[in-house]
């Protein structure tokens, strides 16, 4: 009599080789680097200055009361400050 061997099942997709944790935990904490560099160059990078076009005047006052007469506004400080396109008095 002959012996058979039993039916083994046939595997379409065998298991993939096991990787040790400390590959995933390497690639898991250079991802969230990569992510972290990518968000603060993205919200703490300060602006560029902006250039004064040429055509817009920039008068440079010598005092407040110049400053207030070239219609420029009054700020509501104490003590009231004078806000002209250069930003000074």
């Amino acid at each position: 009599m002959e012996t058979s061997e039993p039916n083994t099942p046939t595997v379409l997709f065998p298991e993939p080789p096991k990787r040790p944790r400390w590959v995933l935990w390497i690639v898991t904490a250079g991802l969230l680097a990569l992510a972290a560099f990518g968000l603060s160059t993205k919200f703490l990078s300060t602006p560029a200055i902006e250039e004064t076009p040429e055509d817009v005047p920039t008068a440079i006052f010598e005092n407040f009361d110049t400053c207030a007469e070239d219609g420029n506004p009054i700020m509501e400080s104490f003590p009231a400050q004078c806000r002209s396109a250069s930003g000074a008095h």
